[in-house]
């Protein structure tokens, strides 16, 4: 049982996607109008065949041949035996098709009205009198044909035909040749299984050419649709990323095109939105230094100058009351100190406060690994004093490097390596993920952009190493100057 659970659900899973609910869609929907084509189609050829019931005017031409035919048979001695073997040919010749049925016979009568021959049902007796079983118009019409008087001669009531043509010799009458039809009805019951039987085989024809002839267009129409939903689903997770450097390319004028237009617009009103909050945020924090520097520093910088201006004066005539203000001045040099101290701080990361870059990284990688649980090995070599722009930047890398490893790579080891040298620094950052093709992700999204920016402002460089499946190696170089160290 589970294993044909197991069968069915992998036999169902196409069709819960979009794709194969379209194909299956137009597939049941083409076989269904081409089978109710097929019965109105059945059922507009039935009703033509009610109307054209057959007509005594469809047979007076073969009822016409058969009579020339049974001339020489009557010359002279009547060969009865021919018009009786001739009689049941003909009267088996009109025979009706399967939808319908009816009582006929045929005869074959002399010039005195005499039947000579005769085949069908209820047909009369050989050598009785034909006129006994016509009356009125019928029996006036069959003795105006024996006696020359009229041609083939047609009758018929609502349940009952009559064709009588002549059988003529040379020169005289020599008999006439009745087909009598009565009792004409459908088989409805013939025509209702007939019917059936028809429709299914027609049903499973239409089923394995209009089924397969819909299954291909459902494909091939569904198989655009999901390709441009699929692209939509891609660029709209590169934007939950916060790369905006692609929009959605549908030109079409449909719904799905629509949309695509609709969320161009949207992703276009989110990055302006991202970058007046960029800006406005450098915007808030400049104008916070600011007012700080305005508060703090700026005031105790003019009260030291104040302190120094009178010392100036005091001087050459009252230097114990110059030592004072020198003091004055000295402590408020010192709040300047601290203050300008507390506004370094708050722009230095967090992370290397207190402690130099080799221990920051290690307690960061640390904490990253407990957050990915990604197994993450950091190699210190050489270490040594940096000057602090070169260790934030440093840091700032190393963060955003390790960020992007998180959510792109799909690793499962990384290695950091931080080695110091006289005159330069190297960060070496690695992992065993997907990799990327390094050309076509430049420009794209604000996260390379950002490291490069960050290393070139310390007149660092900057190496990326990264094939498919082969992984991400990203190597930082920066030159050390005396101010560095």
């Amino acid at each position: 049982m589970k294993l044909f659970r197991r069968f069915l659900r992998r036999f169902l899973s196409p069709f819960f996607r979009l794709q194969g609910k379209l194909t299956l869609s137009y597939t049941v929907t083409t076989v269904l109008a081409q089978l109710l084509l097929a019965i109105l189609f059945f059922l507009a050829l039935f009703g033509i065949f009610m109307v054209l019931v057959p007509m005594p005017e469809f047979y007076q031409g073969d009822v016409e041949d058969s009579a020339r035919k049974a001339a020489p048979l009557l010359l002279g001695e009547p060969d009865r035996h021919g018009l009786q073997s001739m009689s049941k040919e003909l009267e088996s010749h009109f025979d009706f098709d399967p939808f319908m049925a009816a009582r006929k016979y045929v005869v074959v009568v002399d010039s005195a009205g005499r039947v000579l021959a005769s085949s069908g049902e209820e047909a009369p007796a050989i050598n009785t009198q034909i006129g006994l079983r016509l009356s009125g118009s019928p029996a006036q019409q069959l003795q105006d044909i024996l006696h020359g008087k009229s041609k083939t001669a047609l009758y018929k009531e609502k349940n009952f035909w009559l064709v009588m043509a002549p059988i003529e010799g040379r020169q005289q009458v020599l008999g006439a040749l009745v087909l009598h039809i009565s009792d004409l009805h459908w088989k409805f019951a013939s025509i209702f299984w007939s019917f059936l039987l028809l429709l299914l085989i027609l049903g499973v024809l239409l089923f394995l050419f209009a089924g397969t002839v819909g299954m291909i267009f459902g494909f091939a129409v569904s198989r655009g649709l999901t390709r441009r939903f699929n692209h939509l689903n891609a660029i709209v997770d590169r934007w939950s990323r916060g790369d905006f450097s692609l929009f959605a390319k549908d030109t079409s004028r449909d719904e799905v095109g629509y949309l695509a237009r609709q969320l161009n617009r949207m992703a276009e009103q989110l990055r302006g939105q991202l970058q007046m909050r960029q800006k406005l945020a450098t915007l808030e924090e400049r104008n916070r230094l600011a007012r700080d520097l305005h508060d703090s520093v700026k005031q105790q910088v003019f009260a030291v100058s104040m302190q120094l201006s009178t010392v100036k004066g005091l001087m050459s005539r009252d230097q114990e009351a110059a030592q004072k203000h020198l003091y004055e001045a000295e402590h408020l040099v010192r709040q300047v100190q601290q203050e300008l101290t507390a506004l370094i701080r708050e722009l230095r990361p967090v992370g290397l406060e207190g402690k130099g870059l080799a221990l920051a990284l290690q307690e960061y990688a640390l904490h990253w690994q407990q957050q990915t649980c990604i197994p993450a090995v950091v190699r210190i070599q050489g270490e040594h004093p940096l000057g602090l722009e070169v260790e934030e930047a440093l840091y700032r890398v190393m963060q955003e490097a390790l960020s992007n490893i998180a959510r792109h790579s799909k690793a499962t080891s990384v290695e950091l390596q931080l080695r110091y040298e006289e005159d330069a620094v190297f960060l070496e950052i690695s992992d065993n993920g997907i990799g990327f093709q390094v050309e076509a992700a430049r420009g794209k999204g604000v996260g390379l952009l950002s490291i490069e920016e960050r290393i070139e402002a310390i007149n660092g460089s900057v190496t990326i190493e990264s094939e498919r499946d082969m992984g991400t190696t990203l190597c930082i170089h920066c030159p050390l100057t005396q101010k560095d160290l």
